[in-house]
């Protein structure tokens, strides 16, 4: 079996749960993770401070504490 890291962040407001799976993959998932949450049909966040760079993406964060202003 295969194993990977992430962190699965959540917050309920009123009846709707929101979730984000945040994933860190380093210099493997470079350019790889955008692709992979295009074709999950999911919001691709770009974090600017990690590996690589994109131009074209749904967010954009410039450190983690971004995600509390989404």
């Amino acid at each position: 079996m295969k194993k990977s890291a992430g962190i699965l962040l959540y917050k309920k407001e009123k009846e709707q749960i929101m979730v984000l799976l945040a994933h860190f993959g380093g210099p493997y998932w470079e350019n790889k993770d955008q692709e992979a949450a295009i074709e999950a049909n999911i919001p691709f966040i770009f974090a600017s401070y990690g590996f690589g760079n994109v131009t074209t993406y749904d967010y954009k964060i410039e450190s983690l504490s971004d995600l509390l202003k989404m």
